[in-house]
């Protein structure tokens, strides 16, 4: 048989949920006598490891600070790169890399394949005139909830299939409720209009009255974090909350937080989410659309799930929980279930059938 070649596109391999699962994945794949590249226009340096014989290649095109110059170089690249190599499929996440992705290979025998990482509900209208031609010109479409396939028209969801992430974590030992640090985790970039770090802020302004020696630590950077620092200042929380930055290994983090809070608007399936559970850390999540975390937690049972926008809700869910370890400690024990449902070897396995469909 024939080896196939899968190329992946990309504009970030930095820190970030839908470039570590880009990035597991084509190791996979990679792993199974297959050749794998991934193509960056992005940032040069990957934040996660890639196996040795993934070949990166970049087309920056920093020779020029005009955007759509910019752009055109790297179709133009991009291009000649199909051209040249001739993969049997191209595989893109974010938003330029579809577009590129199709274009590039107009009139190729190269297929594409995009995956919709985000919820496609919450984009800005300008990106939704152009989004559904990215779609309906590619030829095949990953979605991670059936919530987020249901936004596209039909011609869209019968060439597309729903793969949930996948969590790459053996099970490790539930660490004792009493041993954890007095620690909240939050772990998002600062992005505001997403991740909603100040829905967070004024819930914990509500929880610190009842429980004062708790704190609240930030992982993670981004674009609004001066603006998350200046509103702590305002509420006169800068005792208790803490910016730990960006952090390579979470394992201590999850093992030792007392709580995990995710507050988004939106989200697909949360990696962070899904990690924390699996190390058994009691989570609360918001409702956040298309679905994902209620695809991952049962409230009441293996977490609690408290409605977007409500900081108040959030509080009171917040203070349930530190005011009842024991409860908190069997939410997490049931969260660790996570690992079973999403394990690699149970979602891995489906990626490639999908590939191996739309190539053949």
């Amino acid at each position: 048989m024939k080896v196939k070649k899968i190329y992946f596109l990309t504009g970030n391999l930095g820190y970030g949920g839908a470039t570590k699962i880009l990035i597991q994945l084509a190791n996979y794949l990679s792993n199974n006598n297959q050749i794998v590249k991934i193509i960056n226009f992005g940032t040069k340096d990957s934040f996660y490891w890639i196996n040795s014989e993934i070949k990166i290649i970049n087309i920056i095109g920093g020779f020029t600070n005009i955007r759509k110059l910019r752009r055109l170089f790297q179709l133009i690249y991009l291009r000649g790169i199909i051209k040249r190599d001739k993969p049997d499929v191209l595989i893109a996440f974010e938003n330029m890399a579809k577009l590129l992705a199709v274009s590039a290979t107009a009139l190729s025998k190269t297929k594409v394949i995009v995956s919709e990482r985000k919820d496609p509900y919450n984009y800005n209208r300008k990106k939704k005139r152009y989004m559904h031609l990215r779609y309906i010109f590619a030829d095949g479409c990953v979605f991670q909830t059936s919530g987020a396939s249901r936004y596209f028209p039909k011609s869209v969801r019968r060439k597309g299939t729903v793969i949930p992430n996948f969590i790459n974590i053996e099970k490790p030992n539930l660490h004792p409720i009493e041993l954890r640090k007095n620690e909240i985790a939050f772990v998002a970039r600062f992005e505001l209009a997403q991740k909603r770090q100040d829905i967070m802020i004024k819930a914990f302004k509500l929880v610190i009255k009842k429980h004062p020696k708790v704190k609240l630590v930030f992982y993670g950077d981004g674009p609004d974090i001066d603006t998350v620092k200046t509103m702590v200042s305002e509420y006169d929380l800068s005792d208790s909350i803490v910016f730990a930055g960006v952090i390579s290994n979470m394992d201590n983090v999850y093992r030792h937080s007392r709580l995990f809070v995710l507050t988004s608007e939106y989200e697909g399936i949360p990696n962070v989410l899904i990690e924390a559970m699996a190390y058994g850390l009691p989570v609360i999540s918001t409702d956040c659309s298309p679905g994902g975390a209620r695809l991952l937690i049962d409230s009441g049972v293996n977490g609690i799930i408290v409605p977007v926008n409500d900081f108040k809700k959030l509080a009171e869910a917040i203070i349930y929980l530190l005011d009842n370890p024991k409860i908190a400690e069997g939410y997490g024990a049931k969260a660790q279930e996570v690992v079973d449902r999403f394990k690699p070897a149970k979602i891995l396995p489906m990626w490639q059938e999908y590939i191996n469909a739309i190539i053949f």
